[in-house]
């Protein structure tokens, strides 16, 4: 396993059970916890809490927290997909297996006060981490030739994400468009009464220039209306385009990972299987071995 390059943050028990804790009592969580209450927690709840937090970053996250190696394992994955601070892989790996508690707080301190960063970090991560290959499928075409379309998968997915982020970033803030929108309406109203009375208290005079004026601002006011209802829609429909783009992008690496893993499956198979005759081969020889030396011996 390779070495992380942030080092393992400095442990301090009592302020991250005080942030833990502060975080946990507060929405969506609402736990009614003390600081005795959760330092009396055994490790199985501690890793039940971690389990509870991914599911909060990731909703497909759902595990049966009374299967603990599927939840170690599911930790693990997460863990490395969203690069926990810790010396190396390896080690992550052992004392999480050894269930070591002061590392189960570090891992409930990082998600809990990492949330919100956590959750758009571990969504783009889990779709642009790198697939490792075994050794000895290093030079298989077949594995080559879908190795390098799952890239550029990747890179699409990436692509695109960036541009739906840009987009969501630089359009228009609804709230603000549509006070502007409720303001030009209130207008228009005001400007329609404004007209009718006029048209009452000047029906029979010759001079409707002023009049005219107020028809005219009038109609520029609904047309600033209309272009911003346009704007909006338009602005959503580029959103809704790029999300759906960014969908099908998703749809196509899930899928290409399980064509790799069927084809990383059969490849398995095939190699127990050559292996096996291999055997049976040397199982022969040996038996014929057998059978001569028999032979000679009765001769």
């Amino acid at each position: 396993m390779s070495k992380r390059s942030v080092q393992n943050p400095q442990f301090n028990a009592t302020t991250m059970v005080q942030e833990i804790v502060a975080v946990l009592r507060r929405p969506p969580f609402n736990e009614t916890l003390t600081l005795m209450s959760f330092e009396e927690k055994r490790e199985y709840e501690l890793l039940e809490l971690i389990v509870k937090v991914m599911g909060m970053i990731d909703k497909s996250i759902k595990l049966d927290t009374n299967n603990t190696e599927e939840c170690l394992k599911a930790t693990f994955d997460f863990l490395k997909i969203v690069k926990f601070p810790y010396p190396s892989d390896r080690q992550l790996q052992e004392d999480l297996a050894r269930g070591d508690k002061r590392l189960l707080i570090q891992i409930l301190h990082f998600l809990l006060t990492n949330l919100k960063a956590l959750t758009k970090s571990y969504y783009v991560n889990k779709f642009i981490t790198p697939v490792q290959i075994s050794n000895e499928f290093q030079g298989d075409e077949e594995i080559i030739e879908l190795l390098t379309n799952y890239k550029d998968l990747q890179a699409e997915f990436y692509t695109t994400y960036n541009m739906l982020e840009e987009k969501r970033q630089n359009a228009p803030q609804i709230k603000e468009l549509k006070e502007d929108i409720a303001k030009n309406q209130s207008d228009k109203i005001q400007l329609t009464q404004s007209i009718q009375r006029f048209k009452k208290e000047y029906a029979n005079k010759p001079d409707f220039q002023a009049l005219l004026e107020m028809t005219s601002k009038l109609r520029k006011e609904q047309e600033q209306d209309s272009n911003l209802e346009k704007k909006i829609m338009r602005q959503q429909y580029d959103i809704k385009e790029a999300e759906e783009r960014l969908i099908f992008t998703q749809k196509r690496i899930l899928d290409n990972t399980k064509v790799n893993e069927l084809i990383k499956n059969q490849r398995i198979n095939l190699l127990c299987d050559i292996e096996n005759k291999k055997i049976n081969q040397k199982i022969l020889k040996f038996n014929l071995q057998n059978y001569k030396l028999l032979f000679k011996i009765h001769q």
